[in-house]
């Protein structure tokens, strides 16, 4: 969906796009669980694991989650081996985060992210901790709702011997249920981007959803567009949803 996503995410997803969507999962004892792979350019590899639950007596939603961004051994090059030295070094990222969110009212819900970062390269590391926190409000007009997130605030990191701010980004949006019925859904929404370290962006994006595609399946297919950017402008793609037991079901997208 072009990444139009802050204002829709209300399942384990959230806690990657706005953790205030992870309040969403209310019944005692409910869980869900989100696993995302990216392959990039360069032999670079980005993967998201996060895991949302509900639990006796605690309140609200809580989840816990893991980024890591990782890539191929880099040959060692110097003046005199331009074709490398025989040696590699490594380089990577990770974090580790805490979430909590939840219904202040039956309309608005607010969560809350903790988490730790790391960098490396080589023999270099830096670490840190950031706060992202968002929320969802739900109008009382058709299905309009507004989500907003603020994500990566937090002091700045010492990478040999440099510091460096952290990529804060704000991020607002809308979405709405335009077309429903008992076999069909048309989603759209749209969302305004602003990066501390870039320029501002817009996206828009919408999702199909096909509720009789067969009995007790869904097939949703998305499109989105992404504004001001270098790269990456048009976004496609569709998922798959199926039930794996009498209590469970399972999303696989692509």
């Amino acid at each position: 969906m072009g990444e139009a996503f802050v204002a829709v995410a209300d399942d384990a997803s959230a806690i990657w796009w706005d953790r205030a969507g992870v309040a969403r999962i209310t019944q005692n004892g409910e869980s869900r669980m989100t696993f995302n792979h990216s392959t990039w350019p360069a032999d670079i590899s980005h993967q998201f694991v996060g895991y949302a639950f509900t639990y006796g007596k605690l309140p609200g939603a809580w989840a816990v989650s893991a980024t890591v961004l990782q890539m191929d051994p880099i040959p060692f090059r110097d003046p005199y081996n331009p074709q490398g030295t025989g040696q590699n070094f490594d380089a990577g990222s990770f974090n580790l985060a805490v979430t909590w969110a939840r219904n202040l009212i039956d309309r608005f819900a607010f969560g809350l992210s903790a988490k730790y970062v790391h960098e490396g390269l080589e023999n270099e590391n830096a670490d840190g901790f950031v706060v992202d926190f968002g929320t969802i409000y739900f109008t009382d007009f058709r299905t309009i709702r507004i989500g907003m997130a603020i994500q990566s605030l937090g002091p700045s990191l010492t990478f040999i011997e440099q510091s460096y701010p952290m990529p804060t980004m704000f991020k607002v949006g809308t979405a709405m249920d335009v077309y429903q019925s008992d076999d069909h859904n048309v989603l759209a929404a749209f969302q305004f981007d602003h990066p501390a370290d870039n320029a501002e962006r817009a996206n828009l994006g919408a999702e199909y959803t096909l509720k009789a595609f067969q009995p007790n399946v869904t097939l949703q297919v998305r499109g989105g567009y992404r504004y001001n950017r270098d790269e990456e402008g048009l976004a496609t793609g569709f998922g798959v949803e199926f039930p794996t037991g009498s209590a469970s079901w399972m999303r696989v997208d692509y």
